[in-house]
């Protein structure tokens, strides 16, 4: 179904990939990511009990990936009045003033670890629209895959944005 209500400059984004970035996991970032987030396990953070579990080391709580996705070297990224980010490779081009988190859903993988490599792939998965109460609603749907240096899924997570 041809959505005519979204700009063709707009649809044109579906399919477009960010350019990958790549970080290396610190013994550090996931002490600081487990305190972050009030999870005491000792998997997260003791070298020696977590030998002794089925990880057989340290690894990241699960969720750890969501931090690798702020880098301090974003500079053309700015953000607008409502929080949405404008200058990314990303920006597509809609029509609003306004954007909200939607639905999120995640694929988990194998865990990060300390000396990880995990690069973030990010693509413009889908760009469409719903006609709401007060008028036309716009949904981006943004797709991050995070693998680790050997090519295995860490997680993926898809992301919608609605923006009117």
């Amino acid at each position: 179904m041809n959505d005519t209500s979204v700009p063709a400059e707009a649809l044109a984004m579906i399919g477009k990939e960010a350019v990958p970035q790549s970080c290396e996991v610190t013994k550090t970032a996931i002490r600081r990511f487990a305190q972050a987030i009030g999870n005491a396990d000792p998997v997260y953070v003791d070298e020696e009990y977590a030998r002794t579990t089925r990880w057989g080391g340290i690894v990241a709580p699960p969720t750890f990936f969501f931090a690798l996705g702020y880098y301090d070297d974003a500079a053309g990224i700015r953000l607008r009045e409502d929080g949405r980010p404008t200058g990314s490779e990303l920006d597509v081009p809609l029509p609003v003033s306004r954007t909200v988190g939607g639905a999120s859903s995640v694929e988990f993988g194998v865990p990060a670890r300390p000396g990880d490599v995990i690069t973030m792939r990010k693509r413009v998965a889908d760009v469409y629209s719903k006609e709401g109460k007060s008028g036309t609603l716009y949904f981006t749907v943004v797709e991050t895959t995070y693998t680790n240096q050997r090519g295995e899924l860490v997680a993926r997570e898809r992301a919608s944005f609605i923006e009117r």
